[in-house]
């Protein structure tokens, strides 16, 4: 075979890479969405790294929902069994690995990459997807967040994608001197079992959790701030461009976005699926996610023009979705009709819809809080 691309996914998702690559991956696939719509729901704001990403588990520093993802397959590979058995060489790899139907993850120079933004000026290690090859061009497909900080699908020569696998810094390296081949997995019983269907009561807890900003019992965790109380950062953050203390970091305010867009979207899915019937927390929450969007626009204009009355519309917008989204999930918490579900929608023969006791004045706080409400 001369010629291979796997398939690659357009989605709304790519202000970091692990995300990214993850929808490139699965999609919008129907069978997938419950999954989707199960996570994605918490966030963390690691003050070391000023840096807001997802965590789902609940007593996690940080749980890269990538490798939870169970309708992908991940197969990881030492640099010296690379070495050993491809001569050193990730082309001959990653070649091999697509020809299985296996797409290629793993750290690498982004200096050696002629569409990269650090090409030829500084080490830039990052993670580095490949997704096909054209042995004739002598070229690579590829995707990370290459050209100011934005997430974009490219190629580069066989030689370029050489020189950045090798110069990659160990020392820096998260993937622990490991590549991973990851393919698409189709479903079986096994996977339903785990966790491929919706579950409206971890979805809710989940919530319960975001909007009380709730904080895993951890050494690891005392820097972190979680759920809705990351604005109180981001509203730190904000003064301190003001101040000019700080820069404007665009990722901060689209992972924010982000966030609400997969909100949305999981409203409307639990309206379409009767496990939520007040239709205008959709039509409400859409403002939530409008206002966030602008937010991003007004940043943007802020780091061209150095308006700073930008800033303040920014913390303004912000300020009043969060206050709108905490009222709007909370009557979501409360008005969640709790049933098991299959994949495409049915509730198990047998089960009615129950909605929960008690939780106008107590949110719960745990799973078996909601498994009590539906056995009151």
């Amino acid at each position: 075979m001369t010629t291979k691309r796997l398939p690659m996914h357009d989605h709304d998702y790519k202000t970091y890479p692990n995300i990214a690559h993850l929808f490139c991956m699965i999609g919008n696939r129907e069978e997938t969405l419950p999954w989707v719509y199960n996570n994605f729901i918490q966030l963390v704001y690691f003050g070391s790294l000023r840096k807001i990403d997802y965590t789902n588990k609940q007593d996690s520093f940080f749980d890269p929902l990538l490798f939870d993802c169970p309708w992908l397959q991940f197969q990881f590979m030492h640099r010296d069994t690379v070495a050993q058995k491809w001569n050193g060489s990730i082309v001959q790899f990653a070649i091999d690995a697509i020809d299985m139907g296996q797409y290629v993850y793993f750290l690498a120079d982004q200096s050696h990459i002629r569409e990269s933004d650090a090409y030829g000026r500084h080490a830039h290690n990052h993670d580095m997807f490949i997704y096909g090859y054209d042995k004739a061009a002598g070229t690579l497909h590829i995707a990370d967040n290459m050209r100011r900080g934005r997430y974009v699908e490219t190629s580069c020569s066989f030689a370029e994608m050489e020189a950045a696998y090798a110069a990659a810094d160990p020392d820096s390296d998260w993937f622990d001197r490991r590549v991973m081949s990851v393919s698409f997995k189709p479903k079986t019983y096994f996977q339903y079992e785990r966790n491929t269907a919706f579950d409206s009561l971890s979805v809710v807890d989940a919530m319960d959790r975001y909007v009380r900003g709730w904080k895993p019992h951890s050494y690891l965790c005392l820097e972190n701030t979680y759920g809705i109380k990351v604005y109180d950062r981001i509203q730190e953050y904000l003064q301190g461009i003001e101040q000019e203390r700080d820069v404007a970091d665009i990722r901060l305010l689209h992972i924010l976005w982000e966030h609400k867009k997969l909100m949305h979207r999981r409203l409307r899915f639990m309206l379409e699926h009767d496990f939520l019937r007040d239709a205008s927390l959709e039509s409400a929450y859409s403002e939530v996610e409008r206002g966030h969007g602008i937010a991003v626009g007004l940043l943007l204009k802020y780091s061209v023009s150095g308006d700073k009355r930008s800033v303040a519309k920014v913390s303004s917008l912000l300020s009043d979705g969060a206050r709108l989204e905490k009222e709007l999930l909370n009557k979501a918490i409360a008005g969640t009709h709790h049933r098991p579900m299959y994949d495409k929608g049915g509730a198990l023969s047998g089960e009615n819809s129950v909605v929960l006791q008690g939780h106008t004045d107590r949110k719960p706080g745990r799973i078996v809080d909601v498994q009590a409400g539906i056995q009151h």
